[in-house]
């Protein structure tokens, strides 16, 4: 598993992502004044935004069911837990886009290539993923926690099976 996102599983055998881009940005007030520079202040984070992009060839991998799912999921609008494949939380994701480009047709129309990109913003608190640097420092003072990271990841490859 390379990366989750809720329920759905990215891996070299339905849908592998080759790049991320994860953009963080901050949030910032102007204020214009008469005869003086505009006046700024800092407001806090703003959005966060993860771009997953990949490209899969023709009898590589399911594609075209991958694809159906997250754009399922992306007109549900839920927020999903994003998750990489040691464990680590991202934070709670919504799709904001998917986008799709099918090269190299066959002489039916085919696709044997497909090229994907989805975009996720960040719909939870950012401080939230702070509890993976905690949970870093307890394992580090108490040596026997280390493996409950890993069983969070053990968990999800057996609810992977049940659906």
């Amino acid at each position: 598993m390379l990366m989750s996102l809720g329920l759905y599983f990215f891996s070299i055998s339905s849908l592998a992502h080759q790049d991320i881009v994860h953009r963080r940005s901050v949030r910032f007030a102007r204020n214009e004044r008469i005869g003086a520079p505009d006046a700024w202040q800092f407001l806090g984070p703003g959005p966060e935004v993860i771009t997953l992009s990949g490209t899969t060839a023709f009898g590589v991998g399911a594609p075209e069911g991958g694809l159906a799912t997250l754009n399922r999921m992306m007109q549900e609008g839920a927020a999903q837990p994003l998750v990489d494949g040691l464990g680590n939380v991202f934070g709670r994701y919504a799709i904001l886009a998917l986008d799709t480009k099918k090269t190299v047709l066959d002489r039916f129309g085919q696709a044997r290539r497909n090229e994907w990109a989805m975009d996720l913003e960040r719909v939870d608190d950012p401080g939230a993923a702070i509890g993976n640097l905690l949970f870093d420092k307890l394992a580090g003072a108490a040596p026997g926690l280390a493996s409950l990271k890993g069983d969070a990841l053990s968990i999800a490859r057996i609810a992977k099976g049940l659906f």
